[in-house]
């Protein structure tokens, strides 16, 4: 385990518990089409992931 070091800042995909930074857990880019993340099986809720591709759709 490691963890990624950014040159640019991103918006943080999700909000992050007590001090832990946000970034650490997915980031999008400015216009909301393109995320990454670390966090496994997090697309098997439909609903979530209905909702996500959706809104990556719109923008």
């Amino acid at each position: 385990m490691g963890r990624t070091m950014f040159k640019t800042p991103y918006c943080s995909l999700f909000s992050s518990p007590k001090d832990e930074n946000p970034m650490n857990f997915g980031i999008i880019n400015q216009d909301g089409t393109v995320l990454g993340t670390y966090l496994h099986s997090f697309m098997d809720n439909n609903f979530f992931r209905q909702s996500l591709l959706c809104y990556i759709k719109v923008h």
